[in-house]
C-alpha cells in the first residue's frame, strides 16, 4: 500500500475526534473514556507522524499508547455496566493490564515488535467484551441499532481487535510468511482500521446527550 495512503487511513481518527470536540458538552459522560481514547490516538498518531518524518523510533510513543488504549476501553466497559460486580474485579484487570504490560516491556522485550504477546492478550479482551455487549444491545435495545453508539463501537471491536488476535497467534507461532502476504495482512489492518476509525466517527455523531443516562460511572 501507498505510503501516504497509509498515513491518510490513519488519520481518520482525527473525523471522530473532531466530532467529540464539537459535540463534548452534549454528550453524556458515560462515554469519555472512549473520547479520551479517540483524541489521545489522534495525538498518537501525529506524533507517530512527525516521528517518522524525522527518521525517529515511534516504539515509545505506541508501547505507551498500548496500555492507555487498554485501560481506558477497559473502563468504557464498565460505564456501560461490565465488569461492576464484583466490586473488585474491574480494580484487579486494570492493574493486571499495566502489570503483565510492565513485564513484557521491561523483562519479555516482546512489546518493542509488531505483535506482543500483551497486545494478543487485550485485543483478545476487548473482543469478547464487546461480543457480551452487543449481546445486551440486542436484547434491550427496542428501536433500530444503527444508530445505537454501544452497538457502533462493539462492532467495530470485534471486527478490528479479532483480526488483530489471528494476525498476532500466526506472528508469534511460526507462521512463514512471504513478504508479499505480510503485506497484505498489513494493508487489510491498515483497511480496517479506517472501518473501525469511520464507524467511531458515526458512533460519536450520534452519543446521546447527558439526561439519557443515569447511569453512575
Amino acid at each position: 500500500m501507498n505510503y501516504d495512503l497509509a498515513v491518510i487511513f490513519s488519520f481518520s481518527i482525527a473525523i471522530a475526534a473532531i466530532i467529540g470536540l464539537l459535540r463534548f458538552k452534549r454528550i453524556s459522560p458515560i462515554y469519555y473514556p472512549f473520547l479520551i481514547c479517540v483524541w489521545i490516538a489522534f495525538a498518537n498518531e501525529t506524533l507517530s507522524y512527525v516521528l517518522t518524518r524525522v527518521r525517529h523510533s515511534t516504539v515509545i510513543n505506541i508501547d505507551i499508547y498500548s496500555v492507555v488504549e487498554a485501560l481506558l476501553f477497559t473502563w468504557q466497559f464498565r460505564n456501560w455496566g461490565l465488569l461492576r460486580r464484583p466490586k473488585w474485579l474491574f480494580s484487579t484487570i486494570m492493574c493486571a493490564l499495566v502489570i503483565f504490560w510492565i513485564i513484557e516491556s521491561l523483562f519479555i522485550g516482546k512489546l518493542h515488535s509488531a505483535i506482543s504477546y500483551y497486545r494478543i492478550f487485550y485485543s483478545f479482551f476487548i473482543a469478547v467484551m464487546s461480543i457480551y455487549e452487543i449481546n445486551e444491545q440486542i436484547n434491550q435495545e427496542k428501536k433500530s441499532l444503527i444508530k445505537n453508539s454501544i452497538f457502533l463501537i462493539c462492532m467495530a471491536f470485534v471486527i478490528y481487535y479479532t483480526f488483530n488476535v489471528i494476525v498476532g497467534l500466526f506472528w508469534l507461532y511460526g507462521l512463514h510468511m512471504s513478504v508479499s502476504f505480510q503485506r497484505g495482512v498489513v494493508a487489510i489492518l491498515i483497511y480496517l482500521n479506517l472501518f473501525a476509525n469511520l464507524i467511531y466517527a458515526l458512533a460519536v455523531l450520534w452519543m446521546p446527550s447527558k439526561h439519557r443516562f443515569s447511569l453512575s460511572y
